[in-house]
């Protein structure tokens, strides 16, 4: 028999869309079609207490994902896209401007990252921290979700 799941209580009304954690801490992002209606929420205790958690102007968030506690990432609506070093204060993610609804994000390290979004727009940062399109050509359609094996099998 494998792990047992266990209802929590959000304390939100919002849509969940993404979740990400790393030991006893776990985040999850959501909200509704209204830019206001903005949801991240935080537990450092394994789901026994949730809080919410503010971020700076942007949209409701769909992905969230880090490579451990001091690289956090969270894209979503018109282009929202954060950064955290502790979970808890979160800035717009330097280097990455678009207006495009953003829907996954995955790294292989924290000097490596992937984000999705609309339009088939797939976008990969480097050891210098600038963005680049990596989306395919032709490609019209939405990417939801992004995951890899590594660096260069995604």
């Amino acid at each position: 028999m494998g792990p047992v799941w266990v209802g929590q209580t959000s304390n939100t009304s919002s849509d969940l869309w993404g979740v990400w954690g790393s030991g006893s801490s776990v985040w999850i992002v959501g909200g509704k079609a209204d830019p206001k209606e903005r949801t991240l929420l935080l537990t450092t205790n394994g789901g026994t207490t949730w809080g919410a958690t503010t971020y700076p102007a942007g949209g409701p968030l769909h992905a969230v994902w880090g490579s451990d506690l001091a690289h956090i990432y969270a894209v979503g609506q018109g282009g929202t896209a954060l950064f955290s070093t502790n979970g808890t204060t979160w800035d717009k993610l330097s280097g990455l401007s678009t207006n495009q609804d953003l829907y996954g994000v995955w790294g292989f390290s924290a000097n490596d990252i992937y984000v999705v979004g609309s339009g088939g727009l797939v976008l990969r940062s480097g050891e210098n921290g600038q963005w680049s399109v990596r989306s395919p050509s032709g490609l019209k359609g939405d990417f939801r979700c992004v995951w890899g094996l590594s660096a260069n099998n995604v």
